[in-house]
């Protein structure tokens, strides 16, 4: 390098000039280089081109940094929309995948396919980002908070980002050089190449890699789909098991996408109160019994003896809520006169339908209302 330098006439920054050796261990191990007599530093990390790399070759820690720049990021976004953080999903939802997302899914190109760590920075952070943005608290269920929104995991788009990238080099014309040690498995991308292959075998799509000399058009997009169809195929299924902590959700969603009263109610509060009803990060004691460890029989409703306070108790059996909830149903029946005669099932599934769900939202963040008031004052029951 320096001989080369010299024939050029190229100066070499040596404060920008490091030294790192690689070992499975991840050892920091010292030796002496050094460029026209100047030493050079030998290091345990380096951000190259602009990812962090380290000296046993794991990407924990340049999906860190990566999680890291995506959060001051985030938080710049946040308070540069101030209270339209929360009042306008949509925009928000756009900024964030514009602004943000690009940061956390840099160079997934090369590490998308790679085995993640277990717990996955940009995943963590991915939650967080939509679990702040819905308002629900941060205890409350991935798998229904990116339902709600109608997303799906990061890694995801880090695996059809990586098979993009596998499939343009495959079906460069001229390059052979470039296609000869990028595609072989040889010592130095072993890895790489191994990765790609098992995530298509992992997904039914092996054949895609032992046609590697074809010319198949777009195979990333036919990955993306189908990770993501098996996505929500598991999440549909979690969420529907009679044991899950989102049985009720269960019955009110019942296909992939953003839900439209995200974007269609504005008030914060009422929209807030009305995911954390739908998604059990309420205060109804089905759910905080839940936190105590009590079995499901005692988790009892405050104003009812020996009724189990759950949602489909507070929406239609509640005894301090009969007056409200004929008001409610007075609403209702002007869209849909058959309501009263349904299941309370079909009652749950149509109260959260696009028709009526502004009303309610509006209904549940009263009603709430009403319970923690007279909670917090008891004598007042009478």
């Amino acid at each position: 390098m320096e001989t080369y330098c010299s024939d050029n006439e190229l100066t070499i920054n040596i404060e920008k000039t490091k030294c790192m050796i690689f070992n499975k261990t991840g050892r920091l191990i010292r030796r002496n280089f050094s460029i026209n007599n100047l030493p050079l530093e030998t290091v345990r990390s380096y951000k190259y081109l602009g990812f962090m790399i380290t000296p046993s070759g794991e990407i924990s820690t340049g999906l860190n940094d990566l999680r890291d720049r995506a959060m001051k990021a985030f938080y710049k976004l946040k308070n540069s929309l101030g209270t339209s953080f929360h009042r306008y999903l949509k925009t928000t939802l756009h900024l964030l995948d514009t602004l943000v997302k690009p940061i956390l899914l840099y160079a997934s190109d090369f590490w998308g396919c790679l085995k993640m760590p277990k717990d996955n920075p940009i995943e963590k952070f991915h939650h967080m980002a939509c679990k702040q943005i819905l308002g629900v608290q941060k205890q409350t269920t991935n798998i229904g908070v990116l339902l709600e929104l109608g997303r799906i995991p990061l890694q995801i788009y880090a695996i059809k980002s990586t098979i993009k990238n596998w499939e343009r080099i495959k079906t460069m014309g001229n390059n052979n050089c470039l296609k000869k040690s990028s595609l072989s498995a040889s010592s130095d991308n072993l890895i790489w190449i191994s990765s790609i292959q098992n995530t298509l075998n992992r997904n039914g799509l092996s054949c895609y890699y032992t046609r590697a000399n074809n010319n198949d058009a777009f195979v990333h997009n036919k990955v993306f789909q189908r990770i993501s169809d098996i996505f929500h195929q598991e999440a549909f299924a979690t969420i529907q098991n009679p044991d899950s902590k989102l049985r009720t959700y269960g019955l009110i969603k019942s296909k992939p996408g953003v839900e439209k009263y995200l974007y269609e109610i504005i008030n914060p509060q009422i929209r807030q109160a009305c995911t954390k009803f739908r998604l059990s990060n309420h205060t109804l004691n089905i759910e905080i019994g839940r936190h105590k460890n009590l079995k499901e029989e005692l988790r009892i409703c405050p104003f009812c003896p020996n009724k189990v306070e759950s949602e489909m108790h507070f929406l239609f059996d509640c005894s301090t809520f009969k007056s409200h909830r004929v008001e409610m149903t007075n609403q209702i029946i002007k869209h849909q006169r058959a309501f009263v005669h349904y299941s309370k099932v079909e009652k749950l599934q149509y109260l959260f339908s696009d028709e009526i769900i502004k009303i309610t939202a509006k209904c549940i963040h009263d009603w709430l209302e009403i319970r923690t008031f007279l909670k917090d004052q008891p004598r007042n029951l009478s």
